[in-house]
């Protein structure tokens, strides 16, 4: 491959007395012109809506998006470059040409940093029919000049790659497996050709980042996930997670600060998933220019979302051209052209360049060895290590002869952990919270042939002085993103005196962790010998012994260990297995075996009681979350078997509700849920989530009924759900664009309202009006529409908010519709809820006073009031007649409010909190009645989603994304 080198063209555009002034310097010297931006706001937001409709359309070269593309890019050409300007980049290429180089565009906005959200790569110049950045002749970078020079670092490949997929739980979801699996997919053969490796940051924390970092040297960071803007410290910002995989927002100059002193890092790709760019804001402008601030050579930022396709062929084609050895800037022109010829619209325009490297070399990567014979050598690549903790418990006191559980836990940092499952409401295990204790370890996780981290399957045993018989154990399989599920150990104590047990951690016959867990007058705790290991090791441990069947016993859902299948003590010969017992063994009569054996019937029998008991309480907690989605255990409170529903409305007092201290019921599934509905009737009950299922339950003895798949996108959202007035449809809308009515009776799709002008972004929101004429629907790309119900007809599309529609609610006479808009993307915020008039769409009046976004809004049932949660944590409650603020709710609504309702008789309004509470407020005085909180639940862990009153006012149930729906009353 021929040298590729360029000439510069500087083209710098900052403030003048009227606008802007454009100054370029060039290889045919210097001019200047006034700079006019060509396009107002509007235009600049048709664009991208013309762009964001092209990924979601069939790929042709002449495809509308493209073009919008070259009309945009030629008028921003023309604007650009006029008069004096123009003749010195015509000279440039010329002189480029003749002396056998590229003219290298770079672009400076220092001074008019506001010009970045301008797509700047779409520049088109119309007398040679081309886009600039389309060609490796004329790249286009972003280029900030800073006094630190920047040399080539030389390395041999591979080009080693470090991934973080970041998904918090308080963000809209990123399907990070599917990201991951993705990027191999399209590095599989550079990585097999030993040119590029890519690792994962398996937490995709600060602390794990930098201690990936420490250990080894990469030359690239790829991180996927959420962006955005901070406006009170004017810079962009990154969302990584904490331990509670809660957002943990970081600044581009934060970050780059502290990846400032690993010199090998010479780029940062940063990628957003599921909406990068919903609006003319480019989220990642701000960290990606901070990033370069603080010493990193150049920063890759995509500018819109880009479809699975287009990343496929960017990430292979950019960095197969790096390893090829090209400038940063050509390897993306060819990327840019890879995605061109794929007809991939106008998604070559996403990729944008930021870059302080002046000749575009921040690599110098020498020739890849050869392989011998003519055959191609792979690189072995390293076993992924992550720590882990193991954690036991035992009951708080132990009697000789009695069977007990010894409970263990292998988890990752930051997850739920033994602790929260003993002081779970549900748990029935006999191992107390108080005695968990904790010893981490590390394990290493081999790669499989696409260099991702495989399972491995470990051992669990507990061993102790009574070597002559099978030892306990367990086997597991272990994801390398996953915890174990509660391992049990049924045993009995055969001597009085001390207990004292090892746990060990085997990986196939190595032991990993040899954890001593010491018995002592009834209490439980580790012995100060924790020692982890590579080897087996022998220790003494008195005079205790256990009492077992020949197979040790097992959780439920775990295949049993081979007969025999015995881990030898260090100090001990491995005992010989005991045979498997003959037929004719097998086929005694019960009452020989208890002759022959009646020492240990007694252990035996408690045994296996405890083991029932252990596994339906296993069952109970832990089952469901392996089974389809439509797979429930409810879990009522005594007394509470079933509820009544559908019983008339009346006029209730709330007041007794502060007393309530745990749900009537609760409904426990294996997902996050988004939303919850109760049908008019009382009867049914419907939720759904991010399993792309809706789920329907009878509500009065709480039984599934069915499930319905939202799409055939695996990875759809169910958003919201809404009964119609008759109860006999039931609207869904998700992320995968669908507005769904399916027939409740049985379960059938009855319509899938689309439209010749159809939602351009996700849907968030619907209701139906209470005549049941009409429908609404409100998303992401800010606009609400109204559907007739009869024929799916879209009548009209409101336009107005500046956010994303997050919820809609119908007047009590059908006439109005409410409308609220929220989006966290760091720009400023749509705070007015609004009100249409449904018969022409006219905007009749704002409710003002919230100084944040609004999550939630509805309507009382008597139509005099109108209430709004905001992100700014408050509850407004106005006149519905005139629009005068009545007052806010007087509560701690911390981390927003996600949904509310009035009562039926519209004496309460019930909300929804981010914290985990649902409240009653006394809609008379706006005081707080009652904040109801299922029993040892952590905040993070039980963000309520949904609230819907029983149409008789007697219960309020709450969807949650702790995977639960609850059932809150009073019984009678």
């Amino acid at each position: 491959m021929a040298e590729i080198t360029y000439l510069d063209f500087d083209i710098e555009i900052g403030p003048a007395a009227q606008g802007y002034r454009v100054a370029v310097n060039s290889p045919a010297g210097q001019s200047a012109a006034a700079f006019h931006p060509p396009f107002s706001d509007l235009e600049i937001e048709n664009f991208l809506l013309k762009l964001g409709q092209g990924r979601r359309t069939m790929r042709r070269i002449d495809a509308p998006a493209t073009e919008a593309a070259k009309a945009f890019g030629a008028r921003l050409f023309e604007a650009t470059f006029a008069g004096d300007t123009r003749a010195c980049l015509r000279s440039s290429l010329d002189e480029a040409d003749r002396q056998g180089k590229g003219l290298r565009l770079r672009l400076r906005l220092n001074d008019a940093p506001e010009l970045a959200d301008l797509p700047w790569e779409f520049l088109y110049y119309p007398a040679v029919n081309r886009f600039l950045a389309l060609s490796i002749e004329t790249p286009l970078v972003r280029y900030l000049e800073l006094p630190e020079r920047i040399r080539p670092l030389a390395i041999a490949p591979p080009l080693r790659v470090l991934t973080l997929i970041a998904s918090p739980r308080d963000q809209p979801p990123i399907d990070a497996e599917r990201e991951w699996r993705r990027l191999n997919e399209a590095l599989a053969t550079l990585q097999q050709r030993g040119l590029v490796q890519v690792d994962r940051v398996e937490q995709p924390s600060l602390a794990a980042l930098q201690r990936q970092l420490r250990r080894n040297d990469y030359h690239i960071l790829h991180f996927i996930g959420h962006g955005g803007f901070d406006e009170h410290i004017r810079d962009g910002v990154l969302l990584l997670e904490d331990d509670d995989r809660l957002g943990h927002r970081i600044s581009g100059q934060n970050l780059g600060m502290l990846l400032h002193d690993h010199r090998s890092l010479r780029l940062v790709v940063l990628n957003a998933c599921e909406g990068a760019r919903g609006s003319r804001t480019d989220p990642f402008a701000g960290s990606a220019q901070s990033l370069v601030q603080q010493g990193i050579p150049a920063v890759i930022a995509m500018q819109f979302e880009v479809s699975d396709e287009a990343a496929i062929t960017l990430a292979r084609e950019f960095y197969g051209a790096l390893a090829d050895g090209y400038p940063l800037d050509a390897g993306l022109a060819e990327a840019r052209k890879a995605l061109f010829a794929a007809s991939s619209g106008a998604e070559w325009g996403t990729p944008v360049l930021y870059l302080r490297a002046p000749d575009g070399r921040i690599f110098d990567i020498s020739a890849a060895p050869q392989p011998l014979n003519g055959r191609q050598s792979l690189v072995a690549t390293p076993n992924v290590t992550d720590e882990r903790l193991l954690e036991a418990a035992l009951p708080d006191e132990v009697v000789v002869r009695q069977t007990i559980e010894l409970v263990a836990l292998i988890r990752r940092h930051g997850s739920a952990g033994l602790r929260e499952l003993l002081q779970s409401p549900l748990s029935n295990f006999e191992a107390q919270p108080d005695d968990v204790r904790a010893q981490p370890f590390d394990l290493e996780f081999p790669r499989d042939e696409r260099g991702r981290p495989a399972p491995i399957e470990l051992t669990i045993a507990i061993e102790s002085t009574d070597f002559q018989t099978p030892t306990p154990q367990q086997k597991i399989r272990l994801e390398p993103d996953a915890d174990t599920e509660p391992i049990i150990f049924l045993l009995t104590p055969l001597h009085s005196g001390e207990l004292r047990l090892l746990l060990h951690v085997y990986l196939n016959r190595d032991l990993l962790l040899a954890s001593g867990f010491l018995k002592v007058s009834g209490v439980a705790q580790l012995a100060e010998g924790f020692h982890p290991l590579k080897r087996l090791i022998s220790m003494s441990l008195g005079t205790f012994g256990i009492g077992r069947t020949t197979e040790p016993p097992r959780p439920v859902g775990l295949p049993p260990a081979p007969h025999g299948d015995v881990l030898p003590a260090a100090h001990l010969p491995d005992p010989a297995p005991p045979p498997p017992p003959a037929p004719e063994q097998q086929a005694e009569e019960p009452a020989k075996r208890a002759t022959r054996r009646l020492p240990s019937v007694a252990p035996l029998l408690a045994a296996l009681v405890v083991l029932i008991g252990v596994g339906l309480a296993y069952g109970q907690i832990f089952g469901a979350r392996h089974q389809s989605g439509s797979e429930v255990t409810s879990v009522p409170a005594a007394g509470a078997t079933t509820l009544a529903t559908n019983t008339p409305a009346e006029a209730l007092s709330y007041a007794g509700w502060a007393e309530i201290r745990a749900p009537l019921n609760t409904i426990s599934t294996t997902e996050q849920l988004n939303t919850v509905a109760v049908s008019p009737d009382g009867t049914l009950l419907a939720a759904g989530g991010l399993a792309n299922v809706v789920h329907i339950w009878d509500l009065a003895r709480l039984k599934p009924l069915r499930d319905l798949t939202q799409s055939a996108q695996p990875d759809d959202t169910v958003n919201k759900l809404a009964f119609s007035p008759d109860g006999a449809l039931l609207a869904s809308v998700s992320s995968g664009y669908d507005l769904l009515l399916w027939n409740v009776r049985d379960g059938t799709l009855a319509r899938r309202l689309h439209g010749a002008d159809p939602h351009a972004g996700i849907i968030l929101s619907v209701a139906f009006s209470p005549d049941g004429a009409l429908l609404a629907s409100g998303a992401s790309d800010q606009t609400i529409k109204l559907w007739r119900v009869a024929d799916g007809a879209l009548l009209r599309t409101l336009r107005g908010h500046t956010n994303a529609v997050n919820s809609v609610a119908f007047s009590p006479d059908s006439a109005t519709l409410l409308s609220g808009a929220f989006e966290d993307t760091g720009g400023p915020s749509d705070t007015r809820v609004r009100l249409w008039r449904v018969s022409d769409g006219a905007l009749l009046r704002t409710f003002d006073g919230a100084t944040g976004g609004i999550t939630s809004v509805a309507f009382s049932h008597d139509g005099t009031k109108v209430a709004a949660g905001s992100w700014d944590e408050n509850v407004y409650v106005w006149r519905a007649a005139d629009g005068k603020l009545l007052g806010k709710l007087a509560g701690n609504l911390v981390n927003g409010v996600r949904d509310l309702a009035f009562s039926p008789d519209d004496s309460a309004i019930a909300t929804a909190g981010g914290d985990s509470y649902l409240r009653l407020f006394s809609t008379a005085d706006l005081r707080q009645i009652c904040a109801l909180q299922a029993p040892n639940l952590q905040t993070y862990q039980g963000w309520l989603t949904g609230v819907a009153f029983t149409p008789n006012g007697r219960h309020v149930i709450t969807s949650s994304y702790d995977l639960t729906i609850r059932i809150w009353g009073i019984l009678p």
